[in-house]
C-alpha cells in the first residue's frame, strides 16, 4: 500500500477513534457525572431543609407543646385543692386538655414524621460513611427523646422516669445536637463518602450475602 494509503487510513482511524470517544463520554460519562450531580443537589437540599425544619418550625411546635402541657398539668394540680371551684377547674381541664393534646400532636407530626423522612433520605447519599453513621445515631437519639415527650396528660408515669422539665430539657438537647450534625453536613467540601476500604468490604459483603441467598435451601427449592 502506498505510503498515501497508510496516511489515509490512519487518519481515517484515528476519525474513528476519537468519535468513538466522544461517543462514550457523550452517553456513558456525562449522564453518570449529570445524575451525579443531580443527586449531590438533591442531598444538600434535603440537609437544608432538615436544618431549617429543625431550628424553625419543630423548635415553634415544640415550645406549643411544652406550654400547653404546662398548662394542663397545673390545672391538674388545682383540681387536688381543697378550696378549687369544681366547675370552674372542669371547664379549665377540658379546655387545656384539647389544647395540650393538639400541641403534642402538632409536635409529633413533625418529630415522627417529617424529620424522620428527611433523615433517612439524608443518610442514602452514603450510609456507611463516617459522617453519616455519626448522623444517624444523633437523630435515632432525638426521635427517643421526642418519644419520651409524648404524654402531654402526665398519667404513664413509671418509676425512674424523667420529670416533665427533664423530658422537655432532653429533647431540646437532642434536638439542638442534632442541629450541630446538620450544619457539620453542610460545612462539608463535597457529601459524605466512606472509604475506599469501607466500600471495597462493602461490596465483599453483598456478594456474600448474595452467595448465601442463592445457597439457601428456599433457593434450592425454588428451582
Amino acid at each position: 500500500m502506498p505510503v498515501v494509503g497508510y496516511l489515509v487510513l490512519g487518519a481515517v482511524l484515528g476519525a474513528a477513534l476519537t468519535l468513538a470517544v466522544q461517543l462514550v463520554i457523550q452517553f456513558c460519562v456525562v449522564p453518570r457525572v449529570e445524575t451525579r450531580k443531580r443527586r449531590e443537589d438533591r442531598w444538600e437540599r434535603d440537609v437544608r431543609e432538615l436544618g431549617e425544619l429543625l431550628t424553625t418550625q419543630l423548635a415553634e411546635r415544640a415550645d406549643a407543646a411544652n406550654v400547653e402541657q404546662s398548662a394542663f398539668r397545673f390545672v391538674l394540680q388545682l383540681e387536688s385543692t381543697a378550696d378549687a371551684d369544681k366547675d370552674k377547674v372542669s371547664h379549665l381541664k377540658d379546655e387545656h386538655s384539647l389544647k395540650a393534646r393538639h400541641a403534642t400532636a402538632a409536635f409529633n407530626d413533625l418529630a415522627h414524621t417529617r424529620v424522620p423522612w428527611l433523615v433517612g433520605r439524608v443518610k442514602s447519599i452514603d450510609p456507611d460513611s463516617a459522617e453519616i453513621v455519626k448522623f444517624g445515631t444523633v437523630a435515632r437519639h432525638h426521635r427517643i427523646r421526642a418519644i419520651s415527650v409524648d404524654d402531654w396528660s402526665g398519667v404513664y408515669v413509671h418509676p425512674g422516669d424523667p420529670t416533665f422539665d427533664e423530658a422537655w430539657d432532653r429533647e431540646r438537647d437532642a434536638r439542638r445536637a442534632l442541629v450541630e450534625q446538620v450544619t457539620a453536613l453542610l460545612d462539608l467540601p463535597h457529601p459524605p463518602r466512606a472509604s475506599l476500604r469501607r466500600r471495597w468490604w462493602r461490596r465483599g459483603a453483598r456478594r456474600i450475602h448474595a452467595g448465601i441467598v442463592r445457597a439457601s435451601p428456599a433457593a434450592f427449592e425454588a428451582r
